[in-house]
């Protein structure tokens, strides 16, 4: 993310790595429906280039099913402008990790409709992210 360069790694970061040994990257896209990381284009394309498996993540502040909607289809509007392909790149990940969206049984509803969403969308590999400390008692598996 943006977190680790405000514009995004340098190709030779994402060389460096290759070489030794990773084989894929997941790039922070957005958050919320109000959000798209800075460096996110410029982390996909160099990845890509470097050969990479680039998967894409959104971080979630959906606080209601209709919230999660928003969120996804925000999501896939900001995975096409930042030059995610959701035929030929990995997976697309929803970050769950937030306070205050709501008990286990509404972030779990919450999460599994941005995910029906996604899959509505057209993306066929959809993942979740989240703590151990939150999936323990934030989420119900």
């Amino acid at each position: 993310s943006h977190h680790n360069a405000e514009n995004g790694l340098p190709l030779s970061f994402y060389q460096t790595i290759k070489g030794s040994g990773v084989q894929g990257v997941v790039v922070k896209v957005s958050e919320g429906s109000y959000y798209v990381d800075p460096a996110a284009s410029v982390n996909i394309a160099n990845a890509r280039q470097a050969g990479m498996i680039v998967n894409a993540y959104h971080f979630a502040r959906y606080t209601s099913n209709f919230e999660a909607k928003k969120e996804a289809i925000w999501f896939d509007k900001k995975l096409q402008l930042v030059g995610f392909d959701k035929k030929k790149d990995g997976y697309v990940t929803i970050d769950v990790e937030a306070s205050g969206l709501g008990t286990a049984s509404q972030v779990t509803e919450y999460t599994n409709t941005f995910i029906k969403q996604m899959k509505a969308l057209g993306y066929s590999r959809v993942d979740l992210y989240t703590g151990s400390y939150y999936y323990n008692g934030q989420l119900i598996p």
